[in-house]
C-alpha cells in the first residue's frame, strides 16, 4: 500500500506542477519501486517527460491514464503478494 500511495502522490505533484524538479521526484519513486518491486515504470516517466515539455490537456491526459494504469497494476501486485503469503 506504501508504494501505491507514493507513486500516487508523486505523480499528484508532478501533475499539478510539471516542474523539472517534480519529475525528478517522481523519476526518484518510479526507481525506487522498480528496484524494490520488480516492476518497469518507463511508460509513465515517457508520459510524464512529454506533459513536461508540452503541457497540454491533450498530454496531461496520457500521463494521467498511464499514472492509473500503474496504480492499478501496483494494487493487483499487492493483492497477487498477499495471496501468496508474502508480505
Amino acid at each position: 500500500a506504501w508504494y501505491v500511495y507514493k507513486f500516487a502522490a508523486s505523480c499528484g505533484e508532478f501533475r499539478a506542477d510539471p516542474t523539472r524538479e517534480n519529475f525528478n521526484r517522481l523519476r526518484q519513486t518510479t526507481e525506487q519501486i522498480a528496484q524494490r518491486l520488480n516492476v518497469k515504470l518507463n511508460k509513465v516517466i515517457e508520459k510524464a517527460e512529454e506533459y513536461m515539455k508540452n503541457p497540454t490537456t491533450e498530454t496531461k491526459v496520457a500521463f494521467n491514464d498511464e499514472a492509473v494504469a500503474y496504480v492499478l497494476a501496483l494494487m493487483l501486485l499487492s493483492e497477487e503478494k498477499l495471496e501468496q503469503g508474502v508480505e
